[in-house]
C-alpha cells in the first residue's frame, strides 16, 4: 500500500529545506531570473549543504534518503525560483541513471562528485526536431564515435559569462543516444560545439541548448548501457524521474502564487468592500487550494512508487506531471486575474511563474503526449 502522508522525519527535513530556501534562494530569486546571478553558484550551495546528495547512497558520499525527500526539496525551491528546481530534476536523473545502470567503477568516479556539486549533471536525449542531422553512433572495437546534435538543459551563468565558452558547461553530461547511453565528461574537446541560447519560451535560469558532436570519441568506460532494450528502459526511467520532479516544481510555483494572492486578498479592498468578502475571489482560492493538494498527493504517490511499486512508476509520474502542470498554470493565471486589475505589479514574479508553468505542460513531454501514454498503460 502506498503511503501518501509525510512522517515526522519527512516534515523535519522539509523544514530544513524551507529554511535553506528562505535564507539562500529567496534573496537571489529575482537576480537568477534576470541572469544577474549564476544558477551554477546556487546549485553548488545546495551541494555544500548536502542537498544534492539526498538520493546518493551513503557508500558513495550521499545521504541515502528516498526519492520523496528530493521531491520535497524541488517543491520548496520552486516556491521561489522554478529554474533551480528544473536543474535539480536533470541532476537527480543523472544520479538515478548511474545508480540503476552504472558500473561500480562509474559509480565510484561520478556519484561522490555529483553529491557535493563538484559535478553537475544534465541529460541530452533528443535529436534536433528538424531532423537535418540526426545523431549517429558508430561502435568500434575500443571506442564509440558520436556524430550529430543533442538538445540538453544547461545552467545559466551571470550576464558577464559567455554561454558559448567551453568553460560554460558543467563537468558531466549524460547523453542518451540511439542504442547507447554514454557518460560524457570531456566537454572541452574540440569535437564538441556549443550553442547555448536562452529565449523567452524557456523557464528562467536555464538554457535549452544544442551540443554538436563531430566524430567525438568515447572510451569503453564511458558507456552506461550497450543494448537497445536496456537503453530504451533507461530512457523511460530517466524521463519518469524528471517528470516527477517537474510535477513538484509546478506545485511549488502554484503554492507560492496562492500564498501571495491570499495575502493580498486578506488585506485589500475593492470599491470600499473587503476583497475577502467577494465570493468570486474566494471560490478561485478554494479551487486552487483543493487542486494543489490533489496534485501534491499524486506527486508524492509517484515518488513513493519509484521504490515501492516500480511497475506503476511510469503511470503515476505521467499523471502527476500532466495534472500538476495544468493546474499550476490554471491557478497562477487565476491569481494574476485577481491581482493585475489592481495594478499590483510588485507581483510580477507571478507572470514569470505563469509562463514557466505553461512551459512545464510541454517540457520533456506535452500533456497530450502524457495522455496518450496513460491510455497505452491502461491497455487501450
Amino acid at each position: 500500500m502506498v503511503n501518501t502522508f509525510l512522517t515526522e522525519e519527512d516534515q523535519a527535513l522539509k523544514q530544513q529545506f524551507e529554511q535553506f530556501a528562505k535564507d539562500k534562494l529567496a534573496p537571489l530569486a529575482s537576480q537568477l531570473t534576470s541572469h544577474e546571478e549564476s544558477s551554477a553558484a546556487l546549485l553548488k550551495q545546495l551541494g555544500q549543504a548536502g542537498y544534492l546528495a539526498l538520493n546518493v547512497p551513503i557508500e558513495y558520499g550521499g545521504k541515502g534518503y528516498s526519492f520523496l525527500h528530493l521531491i520535497l526539496l524541488a517543491e520548496i525551491l520552486a516556491h521561489y525560483q522554478a529554474g533551480i528546481a528544473v536543474h535539480l530534476a536533470y541532476h537527480a536523473a543523472t544520479i538515478e541513471l548511474l545508480k540503476a545502470y552504472g558500473s561500480e567503477q562509474q559509480k565510484n568516479i561520478y556519484l561522490p562528485k555529483l553529491a557535493v556539486g563538484e559535478l553537475l549533471g544534465t541529460i541530452a536525449y533528443l535529436e534536433e526536431s528538424t531532423g537535418e542531422k540526426r545523431s549517429k553512433i558508430v561502435r568500434q572495437k575500443e571506442r564509440t564515435v558520436l556524430d550529430g546534435s543533442k538538445e540538453l538543459v544547461l545552467l545559466t551563468q551571470s550576464k558577464t559569462s559567455n554561454p558559448s565558452s567551453q568553460n560554460y558547461l558543467p563537468n558531466l553530461v549524460a547523453v542518451l543516444a540511439d542504442d547507447n547511453l554514454v557518460l560524457l565528461n570531456n566537454l572541452s574537446a574540440s569535437s564538441i560545439k556549443i550553442n547555448a541560447q536562452n529565449n523567452p519560451m524557456e523557464p528562467k535560469s536555464i538554457y535549452l541548448s544544442n551540443l554538436s558532436f563531430e566524430r567525438h570519441i568515447f572510451s569503453q568506460g564511458d558507456i552506461l548501457t550497450s543494448t537497445k532494450e536496456i537503453t530504451d528502459e533507461a530512457i523511460i526511467f530517466a524521463r519518469d524521474i524528471i517528470k516527477t520532479v517537474l510535477a513538484a516544481t509546478a506545485i511549488g510555483m502554484a503554492d507560492s502564487a496562492l500564498s501571495q494572492t491570499t495575502d493580498y486578498v486578506q488585506r485589500s479592498q475593492h470599491d470600499g468592500k473587503p476583497l475577502n468578502q467577494s465570493q468570486a475571489v474566494l471560490w478561485k482560492l478554494a479551487d486552487a487550494s483543493a487542486d494543489i493538494s490533489a496534485a501534491r498527493l499524486l506527486t508524492y504517490r509517484a515518488a513513493w512508487s519509484k521504490e515501492e511499486n516500480k511497475e506503476a512508476f511510469s503511470r503515476y509520474a505521467a499523471m502527476a506531471k500532466a495534472y500538476a502542470a495544468k493546474k499550476a498554470n490554471q491557478h497562477i493565471g487565476e491569481g494574476l486575474q485577481i491581482l493585475l486589475p489592481f495594478l499590483q505589479m510588485q507581483y510580477f514574479d507571478l507572470t514569470c511563474f505563469y509562463i514557466d508553468s505553461k512551459i512545464l505542460e510541454t517540457f520533456d513531454a506535452t500533456n497530450e503526449e502524457e495522455k496518450v501514454l496513460l491510455s497505452k498503460l491502461l491497455g487501450i
